[in-house]
């Protein structure tokens, strides 16, 4: 197998900026943007009913796959270093740096009360993005296909049965995006919408906290979008040394000066405010760990 080189993963929980961020550093920095493989970060626990992976999971059948894959996307997109944006990373971060004890991690988080809100209009709004008859969906939707080992195919069918009832029978948004976290199902039937969001929001961001724990300090980096929004030249000059990008002094200028002609949220369209007080109990514990309180 050729040599892969260090990936770079942006990870991070859901409307925390991070397809933005990742779509700018390969842009500026000649690297190749792998937008959300997720069917990768689900192989070989496919029919698993949550997100949540262990280092046991990365069995030797499942780091081969993956790297190859990842080798051969290298290999077709003229051999450069690979960026991948994916909020399913923060949930199995053991499982991923045992398969991928090189890559370099940038999580990404911004503050829950404005992430929810986006995540709750993910659900309300009637958007092309999970409607199956857009070629985008049905693109996105081959290509996890594609990766997806062929006795894992039967654990994507739900979400095929999905998309084709919303194309024929009505452009019914889904009951669950994002996030599978242990006892979502439950929450679901039991808790409001709001709290379900909080929950998702909260437990994936103490995931990978938790995970970065254990990788050493030097590759990986936490950047809060709104410190990156206010500095960007200072802020990218820290995600540059941590993901190990060789940029001058006047690359970091030029990506920081990109910040300002991109959107933080680039789906983010017009939606009305939701109440979020009822998810404020869960969402306070790690508003405060990562200084928003």
């Amino acid at each position: 197998m050729a040599q892969l080189l260090p990936p770079i993963l942006v990870t991070g929980a859901m409307r925390s900026g991070k397809t933005t961020v990742a779509r700018l550093i390969s842009q500026n920095c000649d690297l190749t943007h792998w937008e959300e493989p997720n069917a990768l970060w689900r192989m070989g626990h496919a029919y698993r009913r949550h997100d949540l992976a262990t280092e046991a999971d990365a069995r030797p059948w499942v780091i081969w796959r993956v790297r190859r894959a990842l080798v051969d996307y290298q290999r077709a997109h003229g051999n450069r270093r690979l960026v991948m944006c994916s909020p399913l990373v923060a949930m199995k971060l053991p499982m991923v740096l045992r398969i991928l004890p090189e890559a370099r991690i940038l999580h990404m988080v911004r503050d829950g009360r404005s992430a929810i809100q986006d995540m709750l209009g993910l659900h309300t709004l009637e958007s092309k993005y999970y409607h199956f008859a857009d070629t985008g969906a049905r693109k996105r939707m081959r290509a996890q296909l594609r990766l997806t080992p062929w006795h894992e195919l039967p654990a994507r069918i739900p979400g095929v049965l999905s998309g084709l009832t919303r194309r024929y029978f009505g452009r019914r948004p889904p009951r669950w995006i994002g996030i599978r976290y242990p006892g979502w199902r439950r929450d679901l039937d039991n808790l409001s919408p709001v709290q379900v969001a909080g929950k998702q929001w909260a437990i994936t961001v103490q995931t990978c906290i938790s995970g970065l724990t254990q990788v050493p300090c030097s590759r990986w980096v936490q950047v809060r979008i709104e410190d990156l929004n206010a500095e960007p030249l200072p802020w990218f000059a820290k995600i540059a040394h941590a993901l190990d990008l060789p940029m001058s002094q006047a690359a970091i200028v030029g990506l920081a000066d990109s910040v300002h002609r991109l959107p933080m949220a680039a789906k983010t369209l017009d939606r009305p405010v939701v109440e979020i007080d009822g998810a404020l109990p869960i969402l306070q514990p790690v508003l405060h760990t990562l200084g928003y309180l």
